[in-house]
């Protein structure tokens, strides 16, 4: 086998190689930001008067998703009659790597070919 021909060979398996590596640093990455979000937001206030806190946190789901797995959340607000909390064990969320509006476009697309009603129709 000479030399040309073994280009063609190793070539496609090394451009495979080299684009799941690069997908997998992306993937990590992403995990990691995520996962500083959630740090960050851990035990502070989410929106005036209820504090956000957990204690554990799991991330998974490669390499299509993040899936975020919380365990021992805790909603707590501190109002004038005191505080109240809302506790729950293991809440569990997903985010996916495509658009956040997915639904969004699939509504324009759908009102720009006629399929969806533009406005409500009286009663």
């Amino acid at each position: 086998m000479s030399y040309s021909n073994r280009i063609f060979i190793y070539g496609p398996v090394g451009l495979l190689v080299l684009v799941v590596v690069l997908y997998s640093v992306f993937w990590r990455v992403q995990a990691d930001m995520l996962a500083a979000k959630l740090d960050s937001a851990n035990g502070g206030e989410v929106i005036p008067g209820v504090v956000f806190a957990f204690a554990e946190k799991s991330i998974t789901g490669y390499p299509f998703r993040l899936d975020v797995v919380l365990s021992g959340v805790t909603f707590a607000n501190r109002g004038p009659d005191g505080e109240t909390a809302w506790r729950t064990e293991k809440p569990a969320g997903r985010a996916r790597k495509r658009s956040d509006c997915h639904l969004c476009h699939a509504r324009h697309r759908a009102r720009e070919r006629g399929l969806a009603r533009r406005t409500p129709r009286p009663a």
